[in-house]
C-alpha cells in the first residue's frame, strides 16, 4: 500500500479541490467583469474593451443597476461583435433562424469560410 496509496491519497485531494477553485475562479472573473460593465455604464469607465460609454438614449434601464450595465453591454458590444465576429450584416439576423450570407448584402465572409454558406436552425 505504502507510496501509491499515499500518491492515491493525495491526487483525490487534489481533484477534490479543482472543481471548486475553477468554480470560485469563474465567480471572482464575472464579479470584476460586472463591475466593469457598471463602470462603463456609469461612464467612469470611457472605454471597455474597444467599446465607448453608452449614450443615454443606449442605456437599457431596469431596477437593478448591475442588471441595467449587463443588458446595455450586450446590446451595445456582444451583439454588435457577434455580427462581426461571423462577418455578417445585420440584415442576416433578422430572428428566422436562417442565416445565409448574400453577396449584395453582406460583406464578405472570412476566406476561411470557403464559398457560400448558410446555416439554419431545424
Amino acid at each position: 500500500m505504502g507510496l501509491m496509496h499515499e500518491l492515491s491519497t493525495v491526487v483525490s485531494r487534489v481533484t477534490a479541490v479543482l472543481p471548486d477553485a475553477k468554480q470560485n475562479s469563474e465567480v471572482a472573473f464575472w464579479r470584476r467583469e460586472i463591475r466593469k460593465y457598471m463602470d462603463w455604464y456609469s461612464g467612469a469607465l470611457p472605454l471597455l474593451y474597444k467599446t465607448p460609454s453608452p449614450s443615454e438614449d443606449q442605456k437599457i434601464r431596469v431596477r437593478n443597476p448591475a442588471h441595467s450595465a449587463i443588458l446595455t453591454w450586450h446590446k451595445v458590444h456582444q451583439e454588435v461583435k457577434y455580427l462581426e465576429d461571423l462577418a455578417l450584416c445585420a440584415m442576416c439576423s433578422t430572428g428566422s433562424g436562417c442565416l445565409t450570407w448574400e453577396p449584395d448584402r453582406c460583406r464578405a465572409p472570412p476566406a476561411s469560410a470557403g464559398p457560400k454558406y448558410s446555416v439554419s436552425s431545424r
